[in-house]
């Protein structure tokens, strides 16, 4: 049982102890599955700072933590199969990163906040949240600090915004 957790166009080996499995001219990189239908806070932050880690160096799809497949056999089939929605997505993230804010007020509305953060962001969306806003943006890794600033200038008396990030662009890579 290996553990994906992510797929790239880029060849460089990951650090161990994840490995790269070579699937239809994409690399997916894989890790040793822990326990079975175990969910442990300490397993999912290892899996997340892995996929962080991979993002420093290369565009990825990331894989949300606990996805399992046999072996690199099933792997390199899973893959192929998804291959033009995976090369679609890498195209889409490439160079950029992902940031959440959130911004609790009790007035003012989502889409006015939206609407002075989207145009600095390659594309957004909107996350479900008890919050005002909670949105993830796709920011081009050079624009991050200008992204960061206009949050920044949005904060007042009684509107907290809070930026997040940047991380794998989870929510920008719907791949089933």
């Amino acid at each position: 049982m290996v553990e994906l957790y992510a797929v790239t166009d880029d060849t460089a080996p990951p650090p161990p102890p994840l490995r790269a499995v070579g699937a239809d001219g994409l690399t997916a990189v894989v890790g040793p599955a822990g326990p079975y239908g175990v969910y442990a806070p300490e397993l999912r932050r290892r899996h997340d700072e892995r996929v962080e880690a991979l993002m420093e160096r290369r565009t990825l799809v990331p894989v949300p933590y606990g996805t399992r497949l046999p072996d690199d056999e099933a792997v390199v089939a899973e893959v192929a199969a998804r291959r033009a929605e995976l090369l679609f997505a890498l195209a889409r993230v490439r160079g950029a990163v992902e940031l959440t804010v959130r911004a609790v007020s009790q007035e003012g509305t989502a889409d006015a906040l939206d609407a002075i953060l989207a145009p600095a962001a390659r594309a957004s969306k909107r996350l479900p949240g008890p919050e005002l806003l909670r949105a993830a943006y796709l920011v081009d890794r050079e624009a991050v600090p200008d992204f960061i600033r206009h949050v920044e200038a949005l904060r007042r008396p009684g509107l907290d915004v809070r930026c997040t990030g940047p991380s794998p662009p989870y929510s920008f890579t719907d791949v089933p």
